[in-house]
């Protein structure tokens, strides 16, 4: 299995359960989406201008300020953001350098992705969709991970010019007393393999504060999904599932609905693809394939959802497509709900459709295919047809942008309610314990461990590894001792049971 973390000891649960499916809102606790920057240049001078548009969110409406007075960074194909829980910007990339609020490039932040790609691809790195901010759960205000794939040239540039040869992180960490950052650990490998490069979609555990990430191996249908707990990240498992990837890995994105229940990904080669995903058991299920016949002679298509994740959009460089998710045959919900009119501006850029991006103020935003000072927006995703309300060039920006808006996932979705993923265990000097008292001890365990406070013959103890599988049975004795030395070391759950409640505990055995 692979694994890192840069401290692998953490929080997980992993209860089998069933649980009620709720649509959760965008907006709630926090708005680590809210902040988006886009642009490239400096030159005020001439119109339109040169430089960078701030746009934010946190007030429920959107809200553009141009940034002007530094060369770097240039927004383009990698483009990723993080707000602070207030909104105001945190950090952003543009795959060549890690930026604050300010467009400073924080301590040790200068060179993440470093190669011959970097060298030379001076101004866009050319790479997208695969560079992700993330509170660290439990530390959200002083920790972020950076999750992000590093472009390099293909060995063979015959066949292929350029690959995804590692899936990577970097660890910012936010002092409060300096009100500085510095990047502690950068572009650490989590997984060497050969990913589709704009694959890279992330949502919420059942838990409300652990993520899961997926990637798509290429040339296949293998998934591999990833935890992100307090601990770190690791390779949670791996599934050969739906329709193996083709060579066409330059088009589409993947992503998750809002509500994580489904993730969807596009390539030109196997156009939609949906799963269903078990948030609590980071499992893919029911995938069924989705052909669009026009996309077909399309090189370039990407997706969002609305915000109450009913609704799909696609869009090729002309048209707009909804499809109703829940509908019992999604393929015959399939209609235009924007076209492009042909508008050029200054009569050389293309106002084209580019690529799809959610924010939080429920709209979703549609970047141009060349330089322009346009967004598209759809106004109201979540409603039918074309009462959906596109809008062709309906947000002028102050300075010219390029390429991608960010594309955020839902910070803000909650615990999946009524689950047995809903509470997470807490923490106490090594062992873990609830309001109900009971701990184990010593926690890690090297051979032999107690329970406390100790129970009568009422109660049995069973040992469970992360995939559900009962290792052990004891019966409560009245030593208080129980014999692991048997059983690998790894991470496992203590399911406490008498008549009347079932109590779970995590154990570390070394």
């Amino acid at each position: 299995m692979e694994r890192l973390g840069w401290q692998f000891i953490g929080v997980m649960i992993l209860v089998l359960g069933l649980g009620k499916i709720f649509l959760e809102p965008l907006m709630s606790q926090n708005q680590y989406g809210a902040a988006w920057i886009v642009g490239y240049s400096n030159d005020s001078t001439f119109y339109p201008k040169y430089g960078k548009t701030e746009i934010n969110f946190s007030s429920g409406n959107i809200d553009i300020q141009y940034k002007y007075g530094e060369n770097l960074p240039s927004l383009g194909f990698t483009n990723a953001s993080l707000a602070n829980a207030d909104g105001t910007l945190r950090y952003f990339t543009d795959g060549f350098r890690i930026y604050n609020g300010s467009q400073k490039v924080i301590e040790n932040g200068d060179s993440i992705n470093y190669g011959r790609i970097w060298e030379d691809y001076t101004s866009v790195y050319p790479t997208e969709f695969n560079h992700y901010f993330v509170p660290l759960p439990g530390k959200e205000e002083i920790q972020t991970i950076l999750l992000h794939f590093t472009l390099s040239y293909h060995p063979n540039f015959i066949q292929r010019y350029t690959y995804v040869p590692v899936f990577k992180f970097s660890l910012l960490e936010y002092d409060s007393a300096s009100k500085e950052s510095l990047v502690s650990i950068k572009d650490s490998i989590i997984s060497q393999g050969d990913f589709v490069s704009p694959h890279m979609a992330l949502t919420k555990h059942a838990n409300g504060r652990d993520w899961w990430i997926i990637i798509e191996d290429y040339l296949s249908n293998n998934h591999r999904i990833y935890l992100l707990d307090t601990s770190g990240v690791r390779l949670y498992s791996s599934q050969m599932i739906g329709v193996p990837a083709d060579s066409f890995d330059w088009t589409g994105n993947s992503l998750f609905t809002p509500n994580g229940e489904m993730f969807i990904k596009y390539l030109r080669g196997y156009q939609i693809q949906i799963f269903d995903f078990d948030r609590c058991h980071g499992i893919l299920s029911n995938p069924r394939i989705v052909v669009n016949e026009k996309a077909l002679f399309k090189d370039y298509c990407y997706m969002a959802i609305s915000p109450n994740s009913q609704f799909l959009y696609l869009n090729s460089d002309s048209l707009i497509w909804q499809y109703d998710l829940l509908a019992s045959d999604i393929k015959s919900s399939e209609s235009i709900v924007g076209e492009w009119d042909g508008f050029v501006f200054e009569n050389r850029l293309t106002t084209a459709f580019n690529q799809l991006s959610l924010a939080t103020d429920g709209k979703i935003y549609v970047s141009c295919r060349s330089s322009s000072i346009y967004l598209h927006v759809i106004n109201n995703p979540n409603e039918k047809g074309t009462k959906c309300d596109f809008q062709l060039r309906q947000v002028e920006l102050p300075a010219f942008m390029f390429g991608n808006l960010p594309t955020p996932p839902n910070y803000n979705l909650s615990s999946k309610k009524f689950s047995s993923c809903d509470t997470l265990l807490m923490s106490n000097s090594g062992n873990y314990t609830v309001d109900d008292g009971i701990s184990i001890f010593p926690n890690p365990v090297s051979s032999y461990f107690s329970i406390s406070p100790n129970f009568h013959s009422d109660f049995s103890f069973r040992v469970v590894d992360l995939l559900g599988n009962t290792l052990k049975m004891f019966r409560s004795n009245n030593f208080n001792f129980y014999d692991l030395s048997d059983i690998p070391p790894g991470i496992y759950l203590v399911h406490i049971m008498s008549k009347q409640q079932e109590t779970i505990r995590k154990i570390v055995v070394d």
